[in-house]
């Protein structure tokens, strides 16, 4: 199974990905409609249940935790001198680290906010018991004896180490096998998801697959191989500064609401109903986004995750990103995914195995909690009550 990070369907072209598009033709190839998640896609898809279910979104919460240290605040403020937002991230990150915080997802959190939020998810999806009554596919193949290989998930690896990795666990005794790419979604927010980088990039990732794939086939002809996006990406035309907006209206920050700005949504708790009216007003007239009333909330399967994640949220229209915002200071970014009801692209998925002839499935529906019932039902596994998606597993065989 290959999760090729920020691959967008738009990808799957002969001219950008030949072997790729290739195994798209020959076998199962349908796209995943785009989930309004952060953290929370790859929740749905190793656990098979909505996001109303697992109730992990985004990266952070509010949580008020009391007052950081002041030694630890006035270290990180000497790493947000460094004058590159990724420096910078890391900076802060290995700091927290090594003083025995956990920072979470690298962020530019503002410092007078930082003890307003905590991480949501405290576990990886590949520890024992990380959602707290739902099961995920992990632990599903742990409980069946199934042995499996996973890398490139969380830990920042060279891609052509977590390829040598999996070529020798293909050698091996294990029955799934996982690896993520990471650098197009790096590479399509610098740079732009058309752009020459990413286009050589795409190159690069066909090889990878391509020579997975072939090893695979030598090794056990059957074999079958999953490939799947989280998500697109989409070119951004236009810059939002609503911290500036924010700051212009008759109520504080902090003292009668937080913000949490991510890039394509802003979440807010309001402390007082004065804040609550000039916000929502400010808000409700800005025509570069919309505000996620309860009729939108259930729409996007986000209505029942909780008011840890806003009272209300602000959701930025499609090319559109906010900036600054937590993540970036000083360059903006030139690609951008995680929009409210998304339309550019979608995230496509692919089953393919030489050894197979299936019924093509482009027409099928398929969402995010369809993968984990699908990697079972290749497995032969038993599929969950739990899981709340369906096997898109169609060959002709039944």
């Amino acid at each position: 199974m290959i999760w090729l990070d920020a691959f967008s369907s738009r990808y799957v072209v002969p001219m950008k990905t030949p072997f790729i598009c290739e195994m798209a033709g020959s076998g199962l190839h349908t796209n995943l409609e785009p989930l309004f998640a952060f953290a929370g896609i790859g929740a749905s898809a190793f656990t098979g249940t909505s996001v109303n279910t697992h109730k992990i979104w985004c990266d952070y919460v509010f949580r008020e935790s009391g007052n950081s240290p002041a030694y630890l605040k006035w270290l990180l403020r000497l790493c947000d001198i460094v004058p590159h937002d990724i420096m910078n991230q890391y900076a802060r990150y290995v700091v927290c680290r090594i003083l025995g915080y956990n920072p979470g997802t690298p962020n530019l959190i503002p410092l007078e906010l930082m003890d307003s939020f905590n991480i949501k998810e405290r576990k990886r999806l590949t520890d024992e018991q990380p959602i707290e009554g739902v099961l995920t596919l992990f632990e599903q193949l742990s409980n069946q004896g199934i042995r499996y290989f996973v890398s490139g998930f969380y830990e920042s690896v060279f891609e052509k180490q977590i390829t040598k990795s999996v070529l020798q666990a293909l050698t091996g005794d294990d029955r799934f096998i996982l690896f993520r790419l990471g650098s197009l979604d790096r590479l399509g927010h610098k740079y732009g998801p058309e752009s020459e980088e990413v286009i050589r990039r795409l190159g690069e990732i066909d090889a990878i697959v391509k020579e997975v794939v072939t090893a695979g086939t030598r090794m056990n002809p059957s074999t079958h191989f999953i490939i799947f996006s989280d998500h697109g990406m989409t070119p951004v035309s236009e810059h939002v500064d609503l911290m500036a907006a924010l700051e212009s209206l008759p109520v504080k920050i902090r003292q009668d609401y937080i913000v949490f700005l991510n890039s394509t949504v802003a979440n807010l708790w309001f402390r007082n109903q004065k804040a609550k009216d000039f916000v929502t007003e400010a808000l409700g007239n800005n025509e570069q986004g919309i505000i996620l009333d309860e009729p939108k909330l259930k729409e996007l399967g986000i209505d029942k995750i909780g008011s840890e994640y806003g009272d209300l949220l602000f959701a930025l229209k499609e090319k559109r990103v906010f900036f600054p915002d937590f993540y970036r200071r000083r360059t903006p970014p030139r690609g951008m995914h995680g929009y409210a009801f998304a339309s550019y692209d979608k995230p496509p998925f692919i089953i393919y195995s030489p050894d197979i002839s299936y019924n093509k499935g482009q027409q099928m529906k398929a969402e995010f909690i369809d993968v984990t019932p699908t990697v079972l039902d290749l497995l032969n596994l038993p599929i969950p009550s739990t899981c709340e998606g369906k096997s898109l597993l169609f060959n002709d065989s039944g």
